[in-house]
């Protein structure tokens, strides 16, 4: 008896301990089949994940590299000679132009022009088919294929032009050689309409190291760009020819005006506190202009050709373009207006420079290039 006794209590004991080692290892088991459960959620959380199509690849200079076409948006489009808003503006191009894409980032695309890299902002391209016709700006070779003779090839090639420089204006410029000797007392009104009034006219400004007087040194750079002008078949109308003159701005701009001229260049100097700031600059009314907006695209255009020619000629500095609504020569003119500050003279270098006849040379000969450029 005590034997059964014995034996069922060790049967009991083993019964529990295999009941609790069957519990223990059956949460073994859900914890082990939970962890695949867990790895093939994720395996389908990626695979569900949208798939991107594989960017192109990038060079040296950090762009995706592309062989496609872009359309311009927006009137006028500055086309850059580098990926910077601080680098020169080669040429601006109208709207629904197309170009050839080679590249972009984030911010820029670049273009292949005249077998040259340049840059636009990427907000102002659209991506676009080739023309039918084979024709892309900056591309001009690439003249559509077909069998006409020879004679009819050619007369073809004559009659494309490239949108982009088309400009049908006379060749016939007004140049404004800023100030003059006398002071203009004369108060003016700042521009047609307005209450604001300024000076006449000044005699600008004068060099702090070499003591150059600017009506003298515009007048000298105008006569100098008249001369070349000239020679290339222009028509030049000066709006004074010595400094012995008294004439306000505003005469100017209307002498300007009444001449039948397409343009008018105004020949200045910069001068700031800041020695050390040198360079070239331009400058034209603002795109809001009370007074005479409607010219701004064309100004703007003009005065970016002027700068560049100038740029390209010297290597100086680029100052970019300022566009304001506080210049009555801006203000008063009824035709397309640029002005060129072809320095500081308030710095060293540059005042030296703008009085050497062979930087003058260069000068001139940008400039003329610039208004090459802008009538085509």
């Amino acid at each position: 008896m005590k034997k059964r006794r014995k034996y069922f209590l060790l049967y009991m004991v083993l019964g529990i301990a295999v009941t609790l080692l069957c519990g223990c290892g059956g949460e073994e088991e859900q914890q082990e089949t939970a962890t695949p459960t867990s790895a093939t959620a994720a395996v389908i959380t990626t695979t569900a994940a949208p798939t991107t199509e594989a960017l192109p690849e990038k060079d040296a200079e950090g762009f995706f590299v592309t062989d496609d076409y872009v359309k311009t948006k927006g009137e006028t489009v500055n086309v850059w000679t580098a990926a910077s808003e601080s680098s020169p503006i080669y040429i601006m191009i109208n709207d629904e132009v197309v170009l050839h894409r080679t590249g972009y980032d984030g911010k820029w695309t670049r273009i292949n022009y005249e077998d040259t890299p340049f840059y636009i902002s990427s907000n102002l391209v659209t991506e676009t088919e080739k023309p039918a016709d084979g024709i892309v700006a900056g591309e001009t070779d690439e003249m559509p294929e077909d069998e006409d003779t020879e004679e009819d090839e050619e007369e073809e090639k004559e009659e494309f032009v490239d949108v982009t420089k088309t400009r049908s204006l006379p060749k016939k410029i007004v140049i404004d050689p800023a100030n003059q000797a006398t002071i203009n007392v004369e108060l003016i009104p700042v521009g047609p309409g307005s209450e604001d009034t300024k000076q006449g006219a000044s005699m600008g400004n004068v060099g702090s190291f070499l003591g150059t007087k600017e009506f003298d040194l515009n007048l000298e750079y105008a006569q100098m760009l008249k001369a070349e002008l000239e020679s290339r078949g222009y028509e030049v109308v000066m709006t004074r020819e010595s400094s012995d003159v008294d004439v306000s701005n505003q005469a100017r701009a209307e002498l300007a005006g009444a001449s039948g001229a397409s343009a008018m260049l105004r020949i200045s100097m910069n001068f700031s506190e800041n020695s050390a700031l040198r360079g070239v600059m331009g400058v034209c009314m603002t795109r809001e202009s009370e007074y005479n907006s409607y010219l701004f695209d064309e100004s703007y255009a003009f005065t970016s050709r002027a700068l560049q020619g100038v740029l390209s000629r010297t290597g100086a500095i680029n100052q970019g373009i300022y566009t304001t609504d506080e210049m009555a020569i801006i203000n008063w003119s009824t035709i397309p207006v640029a002005v060129i500050k072809l320095g500081y003279l308030s710095n060293e270098g540059d005042e030296n420079a703008l009085v050497n006849e062979e930087y003058q040379r260069s000068v001139v000969n940008g400039l003329a290039d610039g208004i090459d450029k802008y009538y085509n």
